[in-house]
């Protein structure tokens, strides 16, 4: 894909076109997910759709950063259950969620792991 981005396995498909894993060649590290709409499925509310959620997406890996650099780990486990509550592939909620749930479980603070057992409960 334009020679820097490598598809990988498929992620999901929906009424809009489908999701892939993919590898940025410039940086290999950087985990990626490539929708791809399909041409009949584009339309003006279609793309302020996928701009929204493309915002959304950026401003919760924005906290997640945030949460790392200061060390913060309550913080870290925020983002990561905001993440886990807004992904919409099954899988992928469940392992940011997982995630979540370790961090607070590492911090001692029990009123939010039963709210991310229960996300995760909603996801069987």
């Amino acid at each position: 894909m334009c020679g820097r981005y490598e598809l990988g396995a498929l992620l999901g498909q929906g009424g809009m076109g489908v999701v892939y894993r993919a590898v940025d060649r410039q940086n290999p590290e950087r985990a990626l997910a490539v929708k791809c709409i399909r041409a009949d499925a584009v339309s003006e509310s279609s793309l302020s759709l996928f701009k929204a959620e493309f915002k959304e997406m950026s401003e919760m890996r924005q906290s997640i950063a945030l949460a790392e650099q200061q060390g913060s780990r309550m913080m870290l486990a925020d983002a990561y259950y905001e993440l886990g509550r807004r992904e919409r592939d099954p899988d992928e909620a469940r392992r940011h969620l997982q995630i979540a749930l370790d961090l607070y479980d590492a911090s001692d603070a029990a009123p939010y792991v039963q709210f991310v057992r229960r996300a995760l409960a909603s996801l069987a």
